[in-house]
């Protein structure tokens, strides 16, 4: 080992002698053996090696562009996967469009909201002759459920179930006096 300065290292790695002090900051350069004295053999080894791993970073194409495209390439075809798969899942059911889940969502509430304010036309009529309260509560709760339930999904059958479970509470209930319910007229739909 015969120790070298620095300009000989720069004209051996074929790089300026400023480039060889950037080089000596960089992790796991050889240390001076002396004063402005290198080994040139390590540091010979050691520039290899930087330079293949600098090479393996930046990706087959030998640049920091060419890392960066594949990357970006990557990027796009995970992206396309992505996308593939979620329509996939779309046709299986599995997803709904946002579109179509609004509007959906929009035309129940809209029903909703026609068939509660239309509830004091329909009911009032029918209840302006009954004098028991718990009658009107019942018929204006069945008339609420059944907006409620279309609005829920549940259908027409949702409301019967609906009914028949009202008309057994309402049996074994008690007006707001205390005295049982269960003898009170049940009203229609």
């Amino acid at each position: 080992m015969t120790p070298v300065d620095v300009g000989t290292v720069s004209r051996v790695l074929n790089v300026s002698v400023q480039r060889v002090g950037q080089l000596a900051r960089e992790s796991g350069f050889p240390e001076k053996i002396g004063r402005n004295e290198y080994d040139l053999n390590k540091i010979t080894l050691w520039y290899i090696r930087h330079l293949q791993a600098e090479l393996k970073r930046r990706g087959p194409a030998g640049t920091a562009d060419g890392a960066s495209m594949t990357a970006e390439k990557l990027k796009l075809v995970a992206a396309q996967a992505e996308k593939v798969q979620t329509e996939n899942r779309v046709r299986r059911g599995e997803l709904l469009e946002l579109e179509a889940v609004r509007d959906g969502v929009t035309k129940m509430l809209a029903n909703c909201r026609q068939r509660l304010r239309a509830i004091p036309s329909t009911e009032g009529p029918q209840l302006t002759n009954k004098s028991d309260p718990a009658y009107i509560v019942d018929r204006l709760k069945i008339a609420i459920d059944q907006a409620l339930i279309e609005l829920s999904g549940g259908g027409y059958e949702g409301v019967q179930d609906l009914v028949a479970d009202d008309e057994e509470g309402a049996s074994a209930a008690a007006d707001v006096h205390g005295e049982p319910m269960g003898g009170r007229e049940t009203p229609a739909i």
